[in-house]
């Protein structure tokens, strides 16, 4: 596994709420979604940091996820986190009651 980026500045793109994405925004979303699909578990992901919905041919779970949810703490060494949904056999978008079968909210700071 790559070390996270030394670089910590912005990018030039926005992601779906509008909000300028950090570096660590960028790699930690490319990461989460590429290691969710290639684990043969996971059919979709859906990031607020795509406009897309990414798609396996393989998985029975569908993931929505928050790659670096605070990522405006990074400066200042705050706390950050991932937040994560994972739902069975539910294919992305969906409207109405979703089933959730996990949830993850792990917090980290980089230092």
């Amino acid at each position: 596994m790559r070390e996270i980026p030394r670089t910590l500045g912005m990018t030039e793109g926005v992601n779906i709420y509008g909000e300028q994405q950090t570096e660590l925004d960028v790699w930690s979303n490319g990461l989460l979604t590429k290691r969710l699909l290639r684990s043969g578990l996971v059919r979709q992901v859906a990031s607020e940091e795509m406009e897309t919905v990414m798609n396996s041919d393989h998985g029975e779970y569908t993931v929505a996820l928050d790659p670096l949810d605070g990522s405006s703490n990074i400066r200042t060494n705050n706390l950050m986190g991932t937040i994560i949904g994972i739902y069975h056999d539910k294919p992305l978008p969906a409207n109405g009651p979703r089933p959730l079968v996990g949830a993850l909210l792990p917090l980290w700071t980089l230092r």
